[in-house]
């Protein structure tokens, strides 16, 4: 067996092992292939995000089998003009693709896909479909089309449904707003999953919009009256800062690529950068179907600590109505003093959800309080997979005080069921807690402790396995009592100081798991996930000239000293 590890190392260039690309999302679903009255594009303009797709074109993106001739840019996603606000290169090493929907596009549902180094990406879904596209610029005036050469003046103006249908986007070219945004003042806009509306920042510009000191007040907000309320809008690119809350909820909404920042001063406010319930309304469509993507959430809340009720997510359905559960993925919150931060709590007279919960590829660095609390009162189903979740060992919030016990899970609810995999911790202020009264399966992640907390309470989940635990503060933490089948050993990170999470090729998490690679067929930075699984969130250092998964996985069959440990039972 190392004879062959040997051979095939010596076969196979290391060129031969570069990484595929690996589309993630985008923010546009839907959208015309023609009305774009730029003089650049034919259609919507869509952003893209995902891993390996070359921080410059070297190719093209394809609408079917229709090239987009029209690239209004191909970067690294930085947070850096031309680009989007939101910093996904740092930990999650993504790059962002804006091109035109092409005349040749076929009409109706198919998709999008980017070529880079002769290779095909995986695909995103699209729809082709009629709609207007419309344009808020410097110097223009509400009277106007909305087009180009005639554009309108304001964010209002243009969202409030006195000019805009069902499934019309509206570009926004570096026109912001220093009051609240109010969607459907004049008129409801609600389409379908087909016909979304949306507001988007206009490639190469900054749209950034403030409601710094307004209790109580969405700076995007849902203008709900009689009640109804505006559903299944797309946000994208937008830069908020808020003093309570940046964007009401929307039902089936995109929140897509945002940059959403805000200081809330004030003991007793109840606020989320994104949150809203449906108590008011007459059905939970407007707490369904949420996706946040690609957002960057950072220092939002309460400076002082003073406040226990401010949360970085906070959306729920207090509705009789069943809700459709919701999508939280390849985000980056950090710095956040809010009391919690992705959280679900759900109260009287909510009835639960349906459909499953993503929590996955989210970067959680640094925090105040729980990085993800899911207290769920009502039947629900969670997936909690590939994030990242990081306290530096020397953080301590505004004030020096903690707004809570800042615990990386914190996991309560009476008759949901949880399924916890592939995560990555590297620090906490509290110890985790994975008991509910329902189902949590905890499943190849890695806890490391850097504070001498012990890793978990004694509250056991229903089942545990192939998690491995380790503390740079006190080599005698005992693991938790109800799990009998771990690793204990340091996981070999490349370098957790300057925040590289992957495994080394000596990691002891390399081919340690439980099989999850159909469920999860990438870690956090696209990468395919070989089989036997990597623990954690991210794989080992593969591509560029790194060594390759099923390389790596000989060496351990050939009885080399890579794992050097072995489960514990």
């Amino acid at each position: 067996m190392r004879l062959i590890a040997i051979l095939c190392i010596l076969v196979f260039p290391a060129a031969a092992w570069a990484l595929a690309p690996r589309l993630a999302f985008s923010d546009l679903d839907s959208g015309p292939k023609t009305g774009n009255t730029d003089g650049k594009g034919s259609g919507a303009i869509v952003t893209i995000w995902g891993n390996n797709l070359g921080a410059s074109q070297d190719a093209s993106v394809y609408v079917g089998e229709a090239e987009a001739t029209a690239i209004y840019y191909w970067k690294n996603a930085d947070g850096q003009l031309p680009g989007g606000p939101a910093d996904l290169y740092t930990y999650h090493k993504m790059q962002e693709i804006a091109f035109a929907i092409p005349t040749g596009a076929p009409d109706g549902a198919t998709t999008i896909r980017v070529r880079h180094n002769g290779v095909d990406s995986n695909t995103l879904p699209f729809f082709v479909r009629p709609g207007n596209i419309r344009f808020v610029k410097p110097g223009g005036n509400n009277t106007g089309t909305g087009l180009w050469n005639t554009p309108w003046a304001s964010l209002s103006f243009a969202v409030s449904g006195a000019k805009i249908v069902p499934g019309d986007i509206v570009y926004s070219v570096g026109v912001g707003a220093s009051s609240e945004v109010d969607v459907g003042a004049s008129s409801k806009i609600t389409g379908t999953a087909t016909t979304k509306t949306a507001l988007v920042a206009y490639p190469g510009t900054t749209v950034a919009c403030s409601t710094p000191t307004e209790y109580g007040t969405a700076t995007i907000h849902n203008n709900v009256s009689g009640g109804v309320a505006n559903n299944f809008w797309t946000f994208s690119k937008l830069s908020i800062d808020t003093g309570f809350t940046a964007l009401s909820i929307f039902g089936y909404a995109r929140y897509i690529g945002l940059d959403l920042t805000g200081n809330l001063p004030g003991a007793n406010q109840y606020s989320g950068a994104i949150g809203g319930n449906c108590t008011e309304l007459a059905d939970a469509t407007a707490c369904s179907g949420h996706r946040i993507l690609g957002a960057e959430i950072h220092d939002y809340g309460d400076r002082t600590g003073a406040n226990n009720f401010h949360h970085v997510l906070y959306i729920s359905n207090r509705s009789p109505h069943q809700a459709e559960a919701y999508e939280i993925g390849w985000s980056y919150f950090h710095n956040n003093t809010a009391y919690q931060g992705i959280h679900i709590y759900d109260q009287n007279p909510g009835v639960g959800w349906r459909g499953t919960f993503n929590i996955h590829d989210n970067v959680i660095h640094n925090f105040a309080g729980n990085a993800i609390n899911l207290n769920a009162a009502y039947p629900a189903s969670y997936n909690v997979y590939n994030n990242l979740i990081v306290l530096d060992p020397s953080y301590s919030p505004p004030g020096g005080v903690y707004a809570q016990p800042a615990a990386a899970f914190r996991i309560e609810a009476n008759t949901a069921s949880f399924k916890i995999f592939n995560n990555t911790v590297y620090g906490y202020a509290a110890e985790n807690q994975f008991q509910t009264a329902g189902t949590t399966t905890l499943q190849n992640n890695i806890i490391v402790d850097t504070r001498g907390v012990a890793y978990a309470s004694h509250a056991a989940p229903t089942k545990s396995n192939n998690n491995l635990y380790y503390s740079t503060n006190n080599g005698g933490m005992q693991i938790p009592s109800w799990d009998s089948a771990f690793y204990k050993a340091d996981p070999k990170f490349v370098d957790p100081a300057t925040g590289d999470f992957r495994l080394q090729s000596v990691s002891p998490a390399i081919g340690s798991g439980n099989d999850t690679s159909a469920t999860v067929p990438t870690d956090l930075l696209g990468t395919a996930r070989s089989v036997p699984v990597a623990l954690g969130a991210i794989g080992a250092v593969i591509g560029n000239g790194g060594t390759p998964p099923q390389i790596l996985r000989l060496y351990q069959l050939s009885g080399l000293p890579i794992k050097g440990v072995a489960p514990q039972h």
